[in-house]
């Protein structure tokens, strides 16, 4: 179960988020106003000639590896960071304040809130990944939010954890992290966190 977090992408693509897969071959992505995000079976020059139909002349895409990658020449890597994955193995205490599932309707408000906070990729269309919880201030604008990235049958990541930036982090951030883990564990997955792409 924890080689799937080796590639994380892929097992999201190939089980839980399969009918969001765009696929060819040895490479996966989602859809472009999804994530940018994609996917290899293993890091082989056929698999980036698979990568290379799947992607648009210029476009960007991130892959997560657990390895440094040996880049094909008509790939250019533009920026290479490491980055922690943690999983949550038991259900935490609830938050104090109850963040409110997000749907559709929200996305304008979402859009607005990454943008002003940058957590990572935010697109029209990533909502439909999974589910999403957000925490309104009392004149009803969207304060806080997260929700669920990557999906695959043994891991939720919780991902776009943001707080505006003009609100108390302390009294609030935990809260729809928190809920969005306690969700999880409740379907029976553990949970990953982390950052961004």
């Amino acid at each position: 179960m924890l080689e799937s977090l080796d590639n994380p992408i892929w097992f999201a693509l190939t089980t839980e988020h399969r009918l969001l897969a765009r696929s060819h071959g040895l490479a996966r992505r989602y859809p472009p106003d999804v994530s940018p995000l994609a996917a290899l079976l293993y890091p082989t020059n056929d698999a980036f000639a698979d990568l290379q139909r799947l992607v648009s002349p210029g476009e960007h895409v991130a892959l997560f590896t657990a390895s440094p990658l040996d880049m094909p020449g008509d790939w250019q890597v533009d920026r290479s960071r490491w980055i922690d994955q943690m999983i949550c193995e038991a259900s935490l205490a609830p938050p104090p304040v109850v963040p409110l599932p997000l749907g559709t309707t929200d996305v304008p408000e979402m859009l607005e809130l990454t943008a002003a906070t940058e957590p990572g990729p935010f697109l029209p269309q990533t909502i439909q990944m999974g589910s999403y919880f957000g925490i309104r201030a009392n004149d009803g604008r969207l304060v806080a939010m997260a929700g669920e990235r990557l999906r695959s049958t043994a891991f939720a990541e919780i991902s776009a954890v943001c707080t505006h930036p003009r609100i108390s982090r302390p009294r609030i951030c935990a809260g729809p992290h928190d809920v969005s883990r306690s969700s999880d564990s409740g379907r029976g997955k553990d949970s990953i966190s982390s950052r961004q792409v």
